[in-house]
């Protein structure tokens, strides 16, 4: 049965915060995600999590750290025009450029 003084979102001492909170923040963007994606970051933030249930990443944790290893793993590619050109390829799957549409 539920018990509502073991729920998170209200506990006292939790306050309904259940994910760090992100420091530094100079843009707020947006994100399209794929469910591919929206798995991994679900995945990420159980394996990551700490043993308090307040201590879990928030998406812009680990969008953040995703992002640095990222741009070093671009770095790499950069000194090959094989590993560039395959990784530009890679990045524009599920992705269109956009076309005027012409109403009949």
């Amino acid at each position: 049965m539920h018990d509502p003084a073991h729920n998170p979102v209200t506990h006292p001492q939790h306050n309904g915060r259940r994910v760090r909170h992100v420091l530094q923040t100079t843009v707020v963007r947006k994100i399209r995600t794929d469910s591919e994606t929206d798995t991994a970051l679900t995945w990420l933030k159980s394996a990551l999590a700490g043993t308090s249930p307040t201590d879990r990443p928030s998406i812009s944790l680990l969008v953040r750290r995703a992002l640095k290893l990222y741009r070093g793993h671009i770095s790499s590619l950069l000194e090959t025009p094989q590993g560039t050109k395959y990784e530009l390829l890679l990045v524009r799957q599920g992705s269109r450029l956009p076309t005027l549409r012409k109403h009949l």
